[in-house]
């Protein structure tokens, strides 16, 4: 299902991925995706969706370096990747939102929580009330990437890790 360029341009898709170690929830604020996430198949509404359903509350810590322009105001910038940081998501956002071109993300907030404990022992709640038990990593179709994104908050190219 690859978006047009238009399409991409237009929307600033939320997309969700999974490192291997932590949940990745990404805005491209009207950017171009990356190939391999504009050439999968995932509904990234619906993931978002299925966020807004999981209720866990995790303490998080927000960039406190962040520099942007065209924003209207940091409180309000934040706002979302706070939500998404509380519900136990390393949330990033596109620097140069003016270069749609350009690939230069940042992480702007992450949640605190103890990373010995499994992501599935987490994300527990989220199940549903019959006899099955989902994750939230299962009960989002999340794209897997190639290697674990960064922690702090540089930087860096997408590319080389998706």
């Amino acid at each position: 299902m690859p978006y047009s360029i238009e399409d991409q341009i237009n929307n600033d898709f939320d997309i969700l991925l999974y490192d291997g170690v932590k949940l990745i929830h990404i805005a491209t604020a009207g950017g171009l995706l990356p190939p391999k996430l504009n050439e999968s198949d995932v509904d990234f509404k619906q993931q978002i969706r299925e966020v807004y359903r999981y209720r866990r509350i995790f303490r998080f810590r927000q960039n406190d370096e962040l520099v942007r322009e065209n924003t209207t105001g940091l409180e309000n910038y934040f706002a979302f990747f706070d939500y998404m940081s509380k519900r136990g998501f390393y949330s990033y956002d596109k620097v140069y939102i003016d270069n749609i071109e350009d690939q230069t993300y940042q992480l702007i907030c992450k949640p605190e929580y103890n990373r010995d404990i499994n992501l599935t022992t987490i994300n527990k709640e989220i199940a549903p009330r019959n006899k099955e038990k989902y994750t939230l990593i299962s009960r989002i179709n999340l794209i897997e990437t190639t290697k674990e994104f960064p922690e702090d908050f540089k930087e860096f190219n997408i590319l080389n890790f998706i």
